[in-house]
């Protein structure tokens, strides 16, 4: 039995390949490509299941049954195409849509070849004999059943198309069909029943062998019925091309042939040869027996579709009569003509619209001469159709329009090309006005000017407004100008004034009026940054007795000498401020007390070796007192505190000198 089995598939697969190669001789056939396909997978399938059958050795029936389930779980995707194919039915399957019907394929495969990893497809395989035959068993996991129902719907589904097809295929293409569909439901209806357990040896799946004699009706079907050949240009072709509706009818107005475009153009039933006509298609009651008899050779019928959409066909009858001239019956044909109604429809509102526009329209034809005007060119012109007619638009040129303007407009709408632009005109009692043109070629099929139209609006009260408004414009922007100005000049004021508030007018320094702004944000900010920050308390020795000796004005020349050095030698985020009389303060933010000192020393030596003021002939010196935050005090009243004690420290020490708070000059 083994050998009997494995000889019969070896076989069946050797014929199945001759026949593929046959197939592709002919592949240039619309179904030759997808057949070609299905034989590659039937002969695999076959002779894998030849060679599975033929092995005991579990390895290898493992491996030949990866390679049958790899290829032959495609195998509903080519049939799909031979059916669509076949039936010359309009493809909706885009690359997106093929894309996703190999997912499942695709991810089969991947799963077959590695069900040692897992337990999703096949897996715990083990040989059972079955008689003398050693058939391969496994434990199905749950995406096999996902696989086998992804292949059985789609095949499923490409018989019933063929199915469906029958009723309205001639004769030629019915055995076709049929055939077809023996081809393809046997083998898919015995992997259904194997797919639920039903076979007559467990485990034992017969498809392969019915593909045997799915592939002799397949044979049957090329070789007697030409299905790979060039359809015959038979009644039921060429009829059924027709792009007009056909009804054949005998002398008693009884349907002899009718093609699927009448039948689908009337809405009427399959089955109607034999019917009268107003039975068949009740869209044609209103053409009686006798519009026929009588030869009426024109008529146009309005029809609904199932849709609900409104039809408009044309009927033609050509009477029928044998080579003795004597009447047989009548051939009507149907000509869809709603488009050529829609065409008229759109004439018609185009008419109307152009005749009831608000805007000028001119037709010209190449030389320029004025073929058609529309009822709103001679409400605004006050020329009539009669009057321009044949004349050139110069007819309403003012000359003010510059010349520049009319060689744009020539150059062009002469390369068939839109042109926008606007004129001065002159209407027909002398009063100018604006107008806003769009110029366009019109072209015949060929793609040939034939005329230029000119769609024109009246602007002359948008111009009129426009000046007006450029009028406006511009004396607002002179009051914007005179306003910024002014506003400018109140800024700079404002500014000098908050600078005048804030600086010390003889120093320019910072006054006591911005430290007591300041100098609490200061403090907050160290506070929580937790930074320190130095105040530096200086005075100018001897003061006193400068302003005794050489007068006030040399004090304030000692004073403005101290304050230049102060903003020569402070850093960007120290505050140097006048804190009255020759008293200075320098707040210094982020400086320990061993900065704040280092910095004032320099101040004192740069000033004590800076040449004194002219008028003042005697050596000047400054003491100084620092004090810091957090180190000597937590609020910024006792740091300047402290800092005024170390500096008057200072001055007892001997002046000319810099003093931490701690009460020990440096």
């Amino acid at each position: 039995m083994q050998e009997f089995i494995v000889t019969f598939l070896l076989a069946s697969s050797l014929l199945q390949a001759m026949l593929g190669i046959y197939i592709w001789g002919r592949r240039q056939e619309a179904v030759g490509k997808p057949l070609i396909i299905i034989a590659v997978i039937c002969f695999t399938w076959m002779f894998t299941y030849a060679m599975d059958l033929s092995s005991e050795n579990l390895n290898e029936k493992i491996m030949w049954m990866s390679i049958r389930f790899s290829v032959n779980i495609f195998i509903a995707l080519p049939v799909l195409f031979f059916v669509i194919e076949h039936l010359e039915l309009p493809t909706v399957i885009d690359r997106k849509k093929l894309l996703a019907l190999t997912i499942i394929p695709v991810l089969s495969v991947g799963m077959v070849w590695t069900s040692g990893s897992h337990q999703l497809l096949r897996y715990d395989f083990y040989i059972e004999k079955i008689g003398e035959l050693p058939v391969l068993r496994w434990k199905s996991g749950p995406f096999i059943w996902l696989a086998q129902f992804y292949a059985n719907v789609l095949l499923s589904y490409s018989v019933y198309l063929l199915l469906r097809s029958l009723p309205g295929a001639g004769p030629v293409k019915s055995r076709q069909t049929v055939l077809i569909i023996i081809a393809f439901a046997l083998p898919v209806g015995v992997n259904i029943l194997y797919t639920l357990g039903v076979s007559p040896i467990p485990d034992f799946n017969f498809a392969p062998f019915l593909l045997f004699f799915s592939w002799l009706a397949l044979a049957f079907a090329i070789f007697q019925h030409r299905l790979l050949e060039l359809v015959p240009l038979a009644r039921n072709t060429l009829v059924d091309i027709i792009p007009a509706g056909v009804i054949v009818l005998d002398k008693h107005n009884r349907i002899v042939d009718a093609n699927l475009k009448a039948k689908k153009s009337l809405s009427a039933a399959h089955q109607i040869i034999g019917q009268d006509i107003k039975k068949a298609f009740p869209a044609l009651n209103l053409v009686e027996a006798e519009a026929f008899q009588a030869g009426n050779p024109n008529q146009e019928i309005q029809v609904s579709g199932e849709d609900g959409e409104t039809s408009y066909l044309e009927i033609e009858n050509i009477p029928l009569k044998n080579t003795d001239e004597q009447f047989n019956g009548w051939l009507i044909m149907i000509y869809d003509v709603t488009e050529r109604k829609k065409e008229e429809l759109r004439l018609l509102q185009l008419t109307q619209g152009v005749e009831q526009s608000p805007t000028s329209v001119v037709i010209t034809n190449l030389a320029g001469d004025i073929e058609y005007v529309n009822p709103q060119f001679t409400h605004l012109t006050g020329y009539t159709l009669e009057e321009v007619r044949g004349a050139n638009p110069r007819i309403v040129q003012s000359g003010q329009t510059s010349r520049e303007v009319y060689e744009d407009m020539w150059n062009t709408i002469m390369t068939g090309r839109t042109w926008r632009g606007e004129f001065l005109n002159k209407k027909k009692n002398g009063e100018l006005y604006w107008e806003l043109a769009v110029i366009a070629p019109v072209k015949d099929r060929e793609g040939q000017i034939i005329n230029f139209v000119a769609i024109k609006e009246d602007i002359s009260a948008q111009k009129e407004a426009e000046t007006a408004l450029r009028e406006s414009e511009s004396k607002l922007r002179m009051l914007n100008r005179e306003l910024e100005a002014r506003l400018e000049k109140i800024a700079g004021l404002e500014s000098e004034l908050r600078e005048q508030a804030i600086r010390d007018p003889l120093t320019g320094l910072y006054n006591r009026r911005f430290l007591n702004e300041t100098i609490e944000r200061e403090f907050e900010r160290a506070r929580r940054n937790q930074q320190p920050l130095s105040i530096v308390m200086i005075d100018i020795d001897h003061f006193k007795s400068i302003n005794d000796n050489y007068g006030h004005l040399s004090g304030d020349a000692c004073l403005e000498m101290l304050a230049t050095l102060l903003r020569q030698t402070t850093r960007k985020a120290d505050i140097a401020c006048r804190f009255g009389g020759e008293e200075f303060l320098l707040l210094m933010p982020g400086a320990e007390p061993e900065m704040a000192a280092q910095r004032a020393e320099e101040l004192r030596l740069l000033f004590a070796n800076s040449m004194p003021p002219a008028q003042v002939r005697t050596k000047i010196t400054i003491s100084i007192g620092v004090a810091s935050y957090p180190v000597h005090g937590t609020n910024y009243t006792d740091i300047i505190s402290k800092a005024d004690e170390a500096l008057y420290i200072a001055k007892n020490h001997g002046r000319n000198r810099v003093v931490v708070w701690a009460g020990h000059p440096n």
